[in-house]
């Protein structure tokens, strides 16, 4: 949704499951959900967890994942 809002529906989208620790840091997660642009974690405070949960900041508080309008933001 996030995409196809800012122009970007054709993006190259990659989901990867990571099963261990040694994983989460080859993979540069930092908590799980963790969202990657480039290579590179866009959102601020990520826990110096690799293996964790991790929340992120919304309108209506704490939420498990980013929402579909901080991403939005991000990509325009």
């Amino acid at each position: 949704m996030a995409l196809n809002a800012t122009g970007h529906a054709d993006a190259k989208v990659r989901l990867h499951l990571v099963e261990n620790p040694s994983e989460a840091l080859e993979a540069g997660m930092h908590g799980s959900p963790t969202i990657l642009v480039d290579g590179m974690d866009p959102f601020p405070n990520a826990p110096d967890a690799i293996w964790s949960c991790r929340i992120y900041r919304g309108d209506s508080g704490f939420e498990g994942a980013p929402s579909v309008a901080a991403l939005a933001a991000l990509l325009r």
